[in-house]
């Protein structure tokens, strides 16, 4: 079939599109190629054409995973009461499995239900048979604590996670495992220097396979040396892989190196630069590079603040905070962008005399940290002091 080609390390979805509408045009009950081609509108966030497949697909052929990629569809397209609908309707007819329930605990991390979704993880992590799917609920519970600023706890489940994946697959993840616990240093704590320091330490012990088009840990690896201020040391790892003479995985891999290049450009205050790189990041010649708006519009708000363009980071993270949540425990998403948004929206909208926006978006950052662990409380309780400050001016007002 001439779509496998277009869907491998040099993809191009829009021919891999065409190639599954063309034969659908003549082969149009085949359920596994209308499933594929959902999930390829998907991947270009075109969620409504992708239900459409789904619903064709799960016409033909019911089956716990084209239900499952129908929910998510549905929750790309904001209508999340009908998503979960259907997963309570798929729970109770279809056999019983992780992708549905999964599901489950993500539509309810989108409603705010974070108590509920967080006992969903807990239950799923004994209850499904399926050794991956418990360690993707253990992941999914570690991140959700990374979102609530439980960090001691979130380190333990990731640590959970890795060990989990290592007894299925054999293959350890230590410089992953440093990566991850990095970002938690430096981006929650700014403990840059501990992350520096252990993430040096396993480049020197660990020898990395050359980088493939499924495998790339040193882009995530350059995006930590950037955010603890090592750009330098980022732009070295950027060099080497520039160097890789095999031009398909150098395509394969541009999305990530443009988020790279963007940090790079973040920690060298040249947030012009990262706006560029940001906007290349988030586009191919055959769309959008992933599902993730968010990423991108939580990703273009950081610079524009960072270039002093108030009115512009005010759009891109309300944009941000607006956006349905698709899968949001999932890396690099709402775990580490939610509560720093909430935080800053609070205060642009503060600056700018705005109290009601203010006042909403500190809110919702107290209350997702609420519970955070004690080295956050110091940020949690400066909040709590501009609550009590813009209800003191509201008083005087009146």
């Amino acid at each position: 079939m001439s779509w496998v080609h277009f869907q491998g390390p040099a993809r191009d979805r829009g021919r891999a599109a065409r190639a599954h509408e063309e034969y659908l045009a003549n082969y149009p009950h085949d359920y596994a190629v209308l499933n594929n081609l959902g999930e390829i509108y998907e991947s270009r966030r075109q969620f409504a054409r992708a239900d459409s497949m789904y619903r064709r697909s799960n016409a033909e052929n019911p089956s716990v995973l084209t239900y499952g990629n129908l929910i998510i569809a549905l929750l790309g397209e904001g209508r999340i009461d009908e998503a979960d609908s259907l997963d309570d309707w798929a729970d109770q007819h279809l056999p019983r499995g992780g992708l549905v329930q999964g599901v489950k605990n993500q539509i309810l991390v989108g409603r705010g239900l974070l108590d509920s979704a967080e006992a969903g993880f807990r239950r799923n992590m004994t209850a499904l048979r399926n050794p991956q799917a418990r360690a993707r609920q253990t992941e999914s519970l570690a991140l959700l604590w990374v979102m609530r600023g439980r960090l001691a706890a979130a380190r333990k489940g990731l640590a959970e996670f890795r060990a989990m994946n290592a007894a299925r697959t054999g293959e350890p993840s230590s410089i992953e495992a440093v990566i991850d616990d990095g970002m938690i240093d430096v981006w929650f704590l700014q403990r840059n220097a501990r992350a520096l320091a252990r993430l040096d330490s396993a480049f020197a012990a660990t020898k990395l396979p050359p980088p493939t088009a499924d495998q790339r840990p040193y882009f995530d690896a350059a995006i930590l040396y950037a955010l603890a201020g090592r750009a330098d040391r980022a732009r070295a790892i950027i060099a080497k892989l520039d160097e890789i003479p095999d031009t398909t995985i150098k395509r394969s891999l541009k999305v990530d190196r443009h988020w790279a290049m963007a940090e790079i450009a973040i920690a060298e205050r040249r947030p012009r630069d990262a706006i560029v790189e940001i906007r290349q990041a988030d586009s191919l010649p055959d769309g959008p590079s992933d599902d993730c708006a968010r990423c991108t519009y939580a990703a273009l708000g950081r610079a524009f603040d960072l270039a002093g363009m108030a009115a512009s980071a005010r759009y891109w993270f309300e944009r941000y905070s607006e956006t349905p949540p698709w899968r949001p425990t999932e890396p690099r998403r709402d775990p580490q962008y939610l509560a720093g948004t909430y935080k800053r929206l609070g205060e642009l909208y503060e600056a700018r005399g705005d109290r009601q926006k203010a006042v909403s978006y500190y809110t919702k950052f107290v209350e997702l940290w609420k519970n955070a662990d004690p080295e956050l409380q110091p940020k949690v309780a400066e909040v709590r002091r501009s609550l009590a400050r813009l209800d003191v001016e509201s008083g005087a007002k009146r």
